[in-house]
């Protein structure tokens, strides 16, 4: 049984703090990024030029695209297909660094910074994009979603500050925040585990832990019934 988990979150939310953590517990796959599919820029800076020079809708289909390719890779790695995954081994995991959560506030963003859609237009048309197929093949793929967010503006506030960013990433964030906080109702379900990103790193990594293995006894006890 290999588990598949992603970490979601704005930027600066601590998602690679908390991968980093996982790695040194568990046989960690992680995804390639959108960027390392070979359909955008690599180099960041022509990547954000590529971004703010083409049209929005095109840029945000080619980014959920590269999630698709990402999402069907994470599916096969389920399945022991992966050379770091030993047979023998039971503590294997499967991670993604931005899952669909993330896909989808990223996208949100993209659209109402560059775009200039309200938010009411961004999240119809996100939900437009991203529904259907891809978001059944992330509910089979994902078995939790490590969300670290706070619906707050202290909160934002708080992560903004512990970074360098410009104003083009601090809108960014900023919508990305507003996507979650548009949702927030709705993240509170079983495959979703939301928690503060001001909570002390190694507490939510012990949390998570203690999620992880809730699940694989879950999922263990279902399989041998």
């Amino acid at each position: 049984m290999i588990l598949c988990v992603s970490v979601d979150g704005v930027d600066g939310a601590g998602k690679t703090t908390l991968i980093d953590s996982l790695g040194e517990k568990y046989n960690v796959v992680t995804l390639p990024r959108f960027y390392c599919t070979g359909i955008v820029p690599q180099n960041r800076d022509e990547r954000k030029c590529w971004f703010q020079t083409q049209d929005v809708l095109f840029t945000t289909k080619i980014y959920i695209s590269g999630y698709k390719l990402r999402i069907f890779s994470a599916r096969e790695f389920k399945r022991g297909l992966h050379y770091k995954f030993s047979t023998a081994s039971a503590n294997n995991l499967v991670v993604m660094d931005r899952g669909f959560l993330s896909l989808k506030a990223y996208s949100f963003a993209m659209l109402r910074k560059t775009g200039n859609f309200s938010s009411e237009a961004a999240d119809k048309k996100i939900a437009e994009l991203s529904g259907g197929e891809l978001e059944e093949l992330a509910e089979e793929t994902i078995d939790l979603s490590i969300l670290l967010f706070e619906d707050s503006r202290a909160c934002l506030d708080k992560i903004l500050a512990r970074r360098v960013v410009d104003d083009n990433e601090r809108r960014l964030v900023t919508y990305q925040h507003e996507y979650y906080s548009l949702h927030a109702k709705e993240l509170n379900r079983s495959k979703i585990l939301p928690l503060s990103p001001l909570t002390p790193p190694e507490k939510i990594f012990k949390t998570v832990v203690e999620k992880i293995e809730e699940l694989e006894k879950c999922i263990g006890i279902a399989t041998t019934c």
